[in-house]
């Protein structure tokens, strides 16, 4: 696990063989399926939205152990633990449907909680071209380390981000918000 400028990453989180199980378990098990071509908030988002919201935890143990830890040492949130009917969301961003997803932040409408933090692994399953990840905080930085499949990254959710345009493929991750109490 390294710091890198606004973001913190850990390198093969996810062996080839557990990215394969995770999108084998996604196709089988997820709640809903939806294809997101609209403008929300005034950003542009094209991408197929896969939804779990049940009996993910098992899956996401090392994520929850590592984030916790990651969060007592480096940010101090008051966080949640991770339960089963959190929503996880696997990302897929099609070059035919030219997936993207404009700059936004991550944040919760709830009155109970607010999203601290976003955890992102890219578990693509096939070469793609294009789809950067970028962050900006005094101006925009790509994150090269989330081209490779298998890579994990941590940011704060209410720093601004982004996904370009994949050009060939598909580009796939898995986004897991870490939520706690409101902000006071």
């Amino acid at each position: 696990m390294s710091w890198k400028f606004d973001y913190l990453f850990y390198k093969d989180f996810f062996q080839p063989r557990e990215i394969q199980l995770l999108n084998q378990y996604f196709e089988a098990n997820h709640d809903d399926l939806e294809s997101i071509n609209n403008t929300a908030t005034g950003r542009k988002k094209t991408r197929t939205l896969v939804m779990a919201y049940f009996k993910v935890k098992h899956l996401l143990k090392n994520i929850e152990n590592f984030t916790t830890d990651l969060n007592e040492r480096n940010f101090g949130y008051d966080i949640n633990p991770i339960k089963d009917g959190d929503g996880v969301l696997l990302n897929v961003y099609n070059s035919k449907e030219k997936g993207k997803y404009d700059w936004h932040v991550d944040a919760s409408r709830s009155d109970i909680y607010d999203t601290k933090l976003t955890v992102l692994v890219n578990v693509s399953t096939q070469k793609y071209e294009g789809g950067e990840f970028s962050l900006f905080s005094s101006g925009s930085l790509k994150v090269e380390e989330l081209d490779k499949p298998g890579n994990l990254i941590v940011i704060k959710s209410s720093m601004n981000h982004k996904v370009d345009v994949v050009t060939k493929g598909k580009r796939r991750t898995l986004t897991l918000f870490i939520n706690g109490p409101k902000f006071r």
